[in-house]
């Protein structure tokens, strides 16, 4: 089996991970960042980010993305294509949870690896549901029993502390994102303008739309960070939130 990497890829490090070959049809692309712990590492390492990055996600026992995007644009293939990566695994107890409906799993919160029930509906989920009115749960964005098996997962390298994901990064992230859109048949892509560009919401999550209990604080959905998202969704014409009403 060769590997099948996309062709804005600068560079491949390839998983040391034995992985399972994909064995469903790509139904979506989720987008991460690669959170700031990692960023903390490499400085204190006094490495580049990016290297150190990638070489923590080639490693044996690490969960990792197919791609990883750095700050200058640089793209680094991390797992190919046509393998299985574990990037947004969600666990059988939050399963169970989010099977129950909204109502049920919006009133519990991760503590640990405890599933806590607060007894009432916590904000932290409002941002999930304002993205999808009308769905349930996790659960109706992606059909099929793991989302890994059905997905492909992009990583924003993180910010450096203090900072925001460059413009550059994200004007990239959606270069790769159009190439997988139109490989995978996600969308249609008759150019590289907005206006020739018609892909589905669905086709676009973020690692925090399908699984939410590990990736939201009091914030909101973190994952990737609600600014980078809808900047990338901007470039790519996808609708990220419902526009508010008009009052």
């Amino acid at each position: 089996m060769s590997d099948v990497w996309s062709g804005n890829v600068a560079r491949v490090d390839r998983t040391q991970r034995d992985l399972p070959a994909r064995s469903k049809a790509v139904q979506a692309l989720i987008i991460h960042t690669t959170g700031s712990g990692i960023i903390g590492k490499a400085l204190k390492a006094n490495a580049d980010p990016l290297d150190y990055a990638a070489a923590y996600y080639a490693r044996p026992k690490s969960y990792a993305s197919h791609y990883l995007v750095g700050y200058d644009g640089t793209i680094v293939g991390t797992v190919p294509e046509n393998v299985t990566a574990y990037h947004a695994g969600v666990g059988k107890s939050r399963r169970r949870l989010y099977a129950k409906g909204s109502d049920h799993w919006r009133r519990f919160v991760a503590k640990g690896r405890e599933l806590v029930d607060t007894g009432q509906i916590q904000s932290r989920y409002d941002d999930w549901a304002e993205r999808w009115p009308g769905k349930a749960s996790p659960l109706d964005l992606i059909d099929g029993a793991s989302v890994n098996s059905v997905s492909i997962g992009i990583d924003l390298l993180a910010p450096l502390p203090g900072e925001r994901h460059p413009t550059t990064q994200i004007m990239w992230a959606r270069a790769l994102v159009i190439d997988l859109v139109d490989r995978y048949d996600l969308g249609t892509v008759a150019g590289s303008l907005v206006e020739e560009l018609e892909i589905p919401k669905t086709a676009i999550l973020r690692h925090a739309d399908v699984d939410p209990i590990s990736r939201s604080s009091k914030r909101g959905g973190w994952d990737p960070p609600a600014y980078a998202f809808r900047a990338l969704c901007a470039q790519l014409g996808v609708e990220s939130w419902p526009e508010p009403l008009q009052s």
